[in-house]
C-alpha cells in the first residue's frame, strides 16, 4: 500500500502531465523573454530567474518571506518575484549565488528606484508595513461580515456582507498575501485566509492575483482582466447589448475568483497553464475547512448571488479602473518595470475618499512595482521615487482624476478598445 508521500507524488505528477510541465530532470529550453517557450516547459522543481535556473530547495527552509512565498514562485520565471519583493537591499542575490550563477542587475530604471526607496524609506519594511490600527479596524469589519452573513442571512444582510466583501475583506486579503501585513509569515497566511473566506480558500486569490497577475499585468494571459473578453467578443453591431451583460459581469465576478479558480486549480492542476501544488500552503487543507464552513453555517444559494452581485457590483468597477484603460495595448515593449508604468494608472492621488472607495487600489503603478510596500506609503512613493525616476529614463506616468477614470472604463467595456493615453 502506497504511503501519503507516494500518493501526493503520483497525483502532482498526473497534474503536470495534464499540464505539459516537464519532469524534474527534464531538459528545459529558453525562457526569459522567448515567445517561443512556455511555462509549462520549465522543470517543476526549479527556480527560473534573470535566465538562469536555480535549484533552491535546501535554501526553502531557511527562507524569511515563508516557504509558501519561495515555493509557489517555483516551477515559472519568478524574475519580477524576486525583483519586486526585495527593494531593500541585495542579500537575495548573494544568497541566490551560492546556488548558481550570480544573477545581474535588475533594468537601470528600477535600480534606480531601489535607490530612492532606501532614501525615503531609512528604516525599511519597519515603517513600510500596514499600521496596526488599520489590520484592527479590517479584522472588526471582517467580524461584522461574518455575523451579517452566516448568522442573520436574510437577502438584505448578505447585501451589506457582500458591500464589505468588496471594500474590507478585498484589503484584508489582498494587504496579507501580500505580505504586508506583519514580518511574520504564518500572521499574513492566517488574515489571509479570514479576508478571502467568504469568497474561496484565499490561496485560489494567491496564485491567481499574487502569482499570476504581478507578473503578468495585462499581459493577454493576465487571469485578473479576462472576464472582459467574454463582452469583447460581441461584434461591433451589438456593442449597445454590453451595459445589459455588465450585471452578469458583476454577478459572476467572485464567483470566477473564488469557486471557479478553486474548480480549474483542481481540475487542471494549474491555473491558465500555471501549475499550482494542492500542498503547498496547504491550499488541500484550507479547502476542506472553508467547504465545511459554508456547508455547515452558509446561507441559502440565493443569499449567495445576493452577496456576489454587490460585492461584484463595487469590486469589478473598481479593481478595473487601473488596468483596463490600457488593456491589452500595453505600449512598446519594455523590461518589466517599464511595462508595470505603461500598462496601469493612478487616478485621485492623494484622495482619501477615492483611496477607501476603491480599498487601496488607486495607486496601482506604484502597487505593482512595490507590492509588498502597504498602500499608505505609495503616494510618497508615487512623488517622489517613481515619476522623479521616470522622468529621468523617459517614461511615462499616468495620473488621472477619478471622474477621468471612470470615463476611461466605460470607453473600455463599450469599445473594446484601449483609451490611448500617449
Amino acid at each position: 500500500m502506497k504511503s501519503f508521500g507516494q500518493l501526493r507524488q503520483v497525483v502532482e505528477g498526473q497534474l503536470r502531465k495534464r499540464l505539459g510541465c516537464r519532469e524534474h530532470g527534464e531538459k528545459t529550453g529558453q525562457f526569459l523573454g522567448s515567445n517561443e517557450t512556455k511555462e509549462e516547459e520549465f522543470d517543476p522543481y526549479l527556480w527560473y530567474i534573470h535566465g538562469n535556473v536555480y535549484d533552491l530547495k535546501d535554501y526553502v527552509p531557511k527562507h524569511p518571506g515563508g516557504q509558501l512565498a519561495i515555493l509557489s514562485a517555483r516551477g515559472r520565471d519568478c524574475t519580477a518575484i524576486f525583483e519586486s519583493y526585495h527593494p531593500w537591499n541585495d542579500n537575495n542575490r548573494k544568497i541566490i549565488a551560492k546556488y548558481g550563477e550570480k544573477p545581474p542587475a535588475c533594468e537601470p530604471i528600477y535600480e534606480d528606484m531601489k535607490i530612492e526607496m532606501r532614501k525615503l524609506f531609512p528604516k525599511k519594511h519597519k515603517e513600510t508595513k500596514v499600521r496596526p490600527l488599520t489590520v484592527v479596524g479590517l479584522c472588526l469589519a471582517q467580524a461584522t461580515l461574518f455575523y451579517w452573513f452566516f448568522y442573520v442571512k436574510t437577502w438584505w444582510s448578505c447585501m451589506l456582507a457582500g458591500v464589505f466583501v468588496a471594500f474590507f475583506s478585498t484589503r484584508l486579503s489582498h494587504e496579507a498575501l501580500h505580505m504586508q501585513m506583519s514580518h511574520k509569515p504564518w500572521v499574513n497566511r492566517i488574515l489571509g485566509a479570514i479576508g478571502y473566506s467568504p469568497i474561496a480558500p484565499s490561496l485560489c486569490w494567491y496564485y491567481r492575483h499574487v502569482i499570476s497577475h504581478h507578473p503578468h499585468t495585462n499581459d493577454h494571459d493576465d487571469v485578473d482582466v479576462q472576464g472582459l473578453d467574454y463582452l469583447d467578443a460581441l461584434p461591433p453591431k451589438y456593442h449597445w447589448l454590453k451595459p445589459f451583460g455588465l450585471p452578469f459581469i458583476f454577478l459572476f465576478a467572485p464567483f470566477t475568483v473564488g469557486i471557479g479558480t478553486l474548480l480549474e486549480i483542481f481540475a487542471f492542476g494549474g491555473l491558465s497553464g500555471h501549475y499550482v501544488s494542492l500542498w503547498i500552503g496547504q491550499l488541500l487543507w484550507e479547502t476542506i475547512a472553508w467547504f465545511a464552513l459554508h456547508f455547515f453555517f452558509g446561507p441559502s444559494c440565493f443569499h449567495y448571488l445576493c452577496m456576489w452581485m454587490s460585492a461584484g457590483t463595487i469590486f469589478v468597477t473598481m479593481s478595473q479602473i487601473a488596468h483596463a484603460v490600457v488593456y491589452p495595448d500595453s505600449g512598446p515593449k519594455a523590461g518589466w518595470a517599464a511595462k508595470q508604468m505603461r500598462t496601469s494608472i493612478n487616478f485621485a492621488p492623494r484622495s482619501s475618499f477615492w483611496y477607501h472607495v476603491a480599498f487601496g487600489l488607486t495607486t496601482q503603478i506604484d502597487h505593482h512595482l512595490f507590492p509588498g510596500i502597504s498602500a499608505h506609503c505609495l503616494d510618497d512613493i508615487h512623488d517622489f521615487v517613481v515619476k522623479p525616476v521616470a522622468k529621468k529614463h523617459g517614461i511615462p506616468v499616468y495620473d488621472v482624476s477619478a471622474k477621468t477614470a471612470l470615463g476611461f472604463l466605460w470607453t473600455r467595456y463599450m469599445t473594446g478598445q484601449p483609451v490611448k493615453l500617449e
